[in-house]
């Protein structure tokens, strides 16, 4: 990912040797990111020693917030932000992602 504008999000390996990276870009990942990725990694993992399952995704506009870089990317354009706290429901509003010092919050319109 040296000479790539995608960055990393997140790795996450299950005990069942399931491999999932995600990957994000400030204008956007395309199948063809995933794949190049996919197919570098394969290159570097070996299954006659390890067998595996590889996954590279992108970070859906669905998926929450992980790392700095994707709070701005998102900066000043409007988010929908889902609460949810033990025993309760999910409560959602759309608001407009604002940066404060280093410090991220949302605001009302």
């Amino acid at each position: 990912m040296k000479n790539s504008a995608n960055y990393l999000v997140d790795v996450i390996v299950g005990a069942d040797n399931s491999i999932t990276v995600e990957i994000d870009n400030d204008l956007g990942v395309d199948i063809d990111d995933c794949a190049d990725l996919s197919r570098h990694l394969e290159s570097r993992l070996n299954r006659d020693t390890e067998d595996y399952e590889l996954t590279v995704t992108s970070a859906g506009l669905t998926s929450p917030f992980k790392i700095l870089r994707q709070y701005k990317k998102f900066e000043g354009k409007e988010i929908e932000v889902l609460s949810k706290k033990k025993g309760k429901s999910l409560r959602e509003c759309s608001n407009r992602l604002m940066m404060t010092a280093s410090r991220y919050r949302s605001l009302k319109d």
